[in-house]
């Protein structure tokens, strides 16, 4: 009979906000962890709506099987908050030496994961779930307007910034930056069931696998910066409580969070028609709360 079948498909409109931020580094050189540059871009925060695609047991409580999910979050092109640039210009002590900072525009952003993996019913009343998981990330920052404070030069004799510096104004589109993360992660969960139609779920994944193309588009210089960033350390953990509002529908309220660090490689600095590679001193960063709600439709 159909309302016998095990597994079942269903899909789920969704929106939320990631509360975070995206940092572009330059260390001094390449085998130490001292800042030369840091831009911190603001997700403060980021509204987006997608959509995901579910496929696994009808009843994950009683049986066990394979599971499927694909989902896509695009991200509205609004302001996200502020870009604060910090430099460390002296060359022989280490001390921050310029600030800046700008409003924060997201122009384009997109999220995507795809995972497959086996669902374990345990006692009726948990499932433990265990899936690889691969995670796609795509921001595009703008800078517009806002302001410098630089000491006069020579900057690599520079004394320590201090918030007294004059500002300077700056107008118009300054920095484009553009962060694009792959990582594959195995993810473990658990879900279990609190009554009869509401059930919690708890998952945590961590992974060194994560490859980053950055660039970094400084118009009144003329020059732009390339990443080729690798390894890192990868975290992501999360929590879900899911009403379940008829045999087809549920409703979930998502919360999770997710952090990238340690991942370097090499910079490429384009300039007056010729390009120059530096090894091992590009670096990126990427921390952000994620809250969003979702209507799992079965089908």
């Amino acid at each position: 009979m159909d309302n016998e079948r095990t597994s079942r498909f269903s899909f789920s409109p969704l929106s939320g906000m990631l509360f975070g931020q995206g940092t572009e580094i330059v260390f001094k050189n390449p085998s130490e962890n001292l800042y030369l540059s840091e831009l911190i871009w603001d997700l403060k925060p980021l509204i987006y709506f997608g959509l995901s695609l579910n496929y696994g047991p009808a009843n994950s409580y009683i049986d066990s099987g394979l599971i499927y999910n694909a989902s896509i979050k695009f991200g509205l092109p609004v302001r996200t908050g502020y870009i604060e640039n910090r430099d460390w210009l002296n060359t022989t002590q280490h001390h921050l030496t310029h600030f800046s900072q700008h409003y924060a525009y997201s122009n384009s952003s997109a999220l995507a994961d795809l995972s497959l993996g086996y669902s374990f019913a345990l006692f009726n009343r948990f499932t433990l779930k265990f899936y690889g998981e691969f995670s796609l990330m795509y921001f595009i920052w703008t800078a517009v307007d806002g302001f410098t404070q630089y000491p006069p030069p020579p900057w690599s004799t520079a004394p320590v910034w201090n918030s007294e510096l004059p500002k300077e104004n700056i107008y118009g589109v300054n920095i484009r930056y553009i962060q694009n993360w792959y990582i594959f992660s195995p993810v473990i969960s658990l879900e279990t069931r609190v009554r009869s139609n509401i059930s919690l779920e708890a998952n945590f994944s961590y992974s060194p696998l994560i490859l980053c193309f950055a660039r970094d588009d400084h118009f009144q210089r003329n020059i732009i910066f390339y990443d080729i960033l690798l390894y890192g350390n990868y975290y992501n953990a999360g929590s879900s409580l899911k009403i379940l509002l008829a045999d087809n529908l549920e409703f979930s309220l998502v919360l999770s969070y997710r952090n990238i660090e340690g991942t370097r490689g090499d910079n490429y600095v384009e300039e007056n028609n010729s390009t120059t590679l530096y090894r091992n001193i590009g670096g990126a960063l990427y921390s952000a709360l994620d809250m969003s709600m979702k209507f799992q439709i079965r089908l």
